[in-house]
């Protein structure tokens, strides 16, 4: 049934759905082995509606998931939790989360991801660690703002410098090509450069 379960020639059966609930049934009716039989046939119900198998999600698709309503609470406890870790700027908190399954691009209810509070901040080695675990650069909050955006509006150069190569990467797919045009005689956009110029105002402009 794939769930661990101890059954005594009393009549009883304790049940054990690890990280889920213990249930204990009581039927005096045994069978030819000395386990209840009602106990059992309870047993065998409960597998056949809920996935507490370990490998029931290989097996049987239409398995309702009783952890599912839990862990999307979990979930969303989690995605606070990252965006507190950026906001204190703790790597450690936020590498945690990420290996437990966080997704790096989560929102709040304002659409903002970790990137944007960490461009907000100006953690430019944050926002580089974000970046490698697959942050996305464009993500638009509810107020159509970029991280890069954030990171002018705070003033915060060294985030700029980071964001904005990133940002014409993105860009530049079949959208800035004008951008290309006045770049550099390297390649870099105008938005880089000012970027490594640390020139905010002028950043303000190009992303206007």
């Amino acid at each position: 049934m794939g769930f661990p379960a101890k059954s005594g020639v009393g009549g009883a059966i304790l049940i054990v759905i690890p990280g889920v609930m213990g249930v204990c049934t009581f039927s005096p009716r045994l069978d030819d082995i000395g386990n209840s039989t009602r106990g059992v046939a309870f047993c065998h119900a409960m597998a056949a509606r809920f996935a507490f198998h370990n490998f029931a999600s290989l097996t049987e698709g239409s398995l309702k998931d009783p952890t599912r309503l839990r862990d999307v609470a979990t979930t969303e406890q989690n995605v606070r939790k990252l965006l507190w870790a950026v906001a204190d700027n703790n790597r450690l908190l936020v590498q945690q989360l990420l290996l437990q399954g966080v997704d790096v691009n989560a929102a709040d209810y304002d659409g903002r991801t970790a990137l944007h509070l960490a461009a907000c901040i100006g953690a430019d080695d944050m926002i580089r660690y974000l970046l490698t675990v697959g942050a996305d650069p464009a993500a638009v909050d509810r107020f159509g703002c970029t991280p890069v955006k954030d990171a002018v509006r705070g003033n915060n150069a060294a985030a700029v410098a980071v964001l904005a190569p990133v940002q014409d990467a993105v860009s530049m797919k079949g959208k800035n090509m004008r951008l290309v045009a006045l770049g550099s005689a390297d390649g870099k956009t105008i938005l880089v450069c000012v970027a490594h110029a640390g020139r905010i105002k002028r950043i303000t402009i190009h992303l206007q």
